[in-house]
């Protein structure tokens, strides 16, 4: 029997550290005799990573599934493994590799192949059948849930859906070729059923790129809500949504009512250029109502939102500060320091600088107005003063628990706690809006500046952990339900 261990890292802390498509990988090969292991890495951690290596010569194939954060880290580790053990089969995957691949082959000769785990046909030719399935215990709806039975949070991720109808300049789904699949919704709600009674699960992240695509589907969300009912599943969810085409407000209350607490959603960018370059045609006002519909409704909502990108220009620049002022995220730094990709086959990679050094190009572009390059800089700068990911956790966080206690009526249980929230929102948006824009002014970031976004930083994780531990005790349920918002897997 041929052993293969997929290895991969955490790539969005906000979610379970699953990878679907290295799940559904493992399921295919332990259908067709293969037996699997599926292990996580962690950047720059020696020790986890040594454990997750403990073994690695059994193996007759390495799988790695890279994405550009952690490509240049991880593809030297594996180095060093197929160095020392040259028998074993070393393939590379992943959305960031098969959009790479010839680079990454002409750089890295101890890579074998460069395979798509995402199209059956690809794995068939690399993983041809060789015996009778393999049984494996974590196997749950055609996916091994291998790394999600090992974490204590209650979340986890889940699709309905893969691929994606629309076809966005800066997104690798439409440039994969990844093939649109629905799944049954009887299906989707005997897998919610089952990582609820097996794994105990609660919050569930659906991972399609827009769990609404248009008026097809509304039979498809009506027939799912009606499921969760018959099946009396007491859970909430996670939804991606997009402005065009709406949702329509009846569904949105059938999702809510079945435990929908949060949606995703894409407004990317409130002036011209960007939307031009990239066929987003969504209008301030559009966004603006379907904001004040989540909030009428209490549910919590992500943006996608791209401040930086090659054409901006520094007027368009201050009026999208000043949006996400408005609506109060600026506390989302992810999406004021990383400017857009441009990713490889797309029909702006004309714009890149290309490097020989390394394999992923999709930053390395100049902004088209000069004056934008040093905000960005300066922007940079300001945010070095914090750890980004934490600093966003302490209030994503926080507000998925308050979404969630509202709906369960609890508000006025933890009453001091959803002011806390309220205030810290208050204080960072404008404390971040005021900053910003004297950064982008005076073309420079004071030594001050940075401590006292230091100091904010210290009082948003005083008043999250506050908050945490009176959850942990009185509501456990809840506490346990909320992402971590670490590499780590366990609370």
């Amino acid at each position: 029997m041929k052993k293969v261990i997929f290895y991969y890292f955490r790539s969005l802390f906000s979610q379970s550290a699953c990878s679907f498509s290295v799940g559904k990988a493992s399921k295919y090969l332990l259908d067709n005799g293969y037996s699997t292991e599926i292990r996580l890495l962690h950047t720059n951690d020696y020790a986890v990573n040594m454990k997750a290596f403990e073994g690695v010569e059994e193996y007759d194939v390495i799988v790695y599934k890279a994405n550009y954060k952690d490509f240049n880290y991880g593809i030297e580790l594996f180095r060093e493994i197929k160095n020392k053990y040259p028998n074993i089969s070393f393939y590379i995957t992943g959305p960031f590799c098969v959009l790479n691949q010839d680079r990454i082959i002409g750089k890295y000769d101890f890579v074998d192949k460069v395979i798509n785990i995402q199209t059956t046909c690809h794995i068939s030719e690399t993983f041809p059948t060789i015996g009778e399935a393999v049984q494996k215990d974590t196997v749950i709806a055609e996916t091994d849930r291998q790394v999600e039975a090992s974490e204590q949070g209650t979340y986890v991720n889940l699709e309905s859906s893969s691929g994606c109808v629309n076809r966005c300049n800066f997104c690798h789904i439409y440039l994969t070729k990844t093939p649109f699949v629905n799944k049954p919704m009887d299906v989707v709600v005997d897998e919610i059923e089952e990582l609820h009674n097996k794994l105990g699960k609660n919050y569930f992240i659906f991972n399609d790129s827009i769990f609404y695509k248009g008026t097809v589907d509304a039979e498809r969300i009506l027939t799912f809500c009606d499921l969760i009912k018959k099946k009396n599943l007491k859970i909430y969810f996670y939804v991606y949504l997009a402005l065009s085409p709406q949702i329509p407000e009846h569904l949105l209350d059938k999702l809510k009512e079945v435990g929908l607490v949060r949606v995703f959603f894409g407004i990317e960018s409130i002036t011209p250029e960007l939307q031009i370059s990239n066929k987003k045609n969504v209008s301030e006002d559009t966004a603006n109502k379907f904001l004040a519909m989540l909030n009428s409704k209490g549910i919590s909502y992500h943006i996608g939102f791209m401040l930086f990108y090659p054409e901006i220009t520094l007027d368009s620049l201050k009026v999208n500060i000043r949006y996400l002022y408005d609506i109060k995220k600026l506390f989302r730094v992810g999406i004021i320091i990383e400017k857009m990709r441009i990713i490889p086959n797309s029909p702006n990679v004309d714009q890149l600088t290309f490097d020989d050094l390394y394999v992923d190009q999709a930053y390395n572009y100049h902004f088209q107005n000069a004056d934008v390059e040093e905000a960005y800089n300066n922007v940079l700068d300001f945010f070095s003063a914090v750890d980004y990911r934490m600093f966003e956790q302490y209030l994503t966080g926080y507000n998925l628990a308050i979404t969630i206690l509202r709906h369960e009526g609890k508000e006025e249980k933890y009453k001091e706690y959803f002011d806390n929230y309220y205030s810290a929102v208050e204080k960072v948006n404008n404390f971040v809006y005021k900053n910003l824009i004297e950064v982008i002014e005076n073309k420079k970031v004071t030594c001050e500046q940075k401590k006292s976004l230091r100091d904010l930083q210290t009082s948003l994780e005083y008043n999250y952990h506050y908050f945490m531990n009176r959850l942990k005790v009185d509501d456990l349920r809840v506490f346990k339900m909320l992402p971590i918002g670490k590499e780590d897997i366990n609370l």
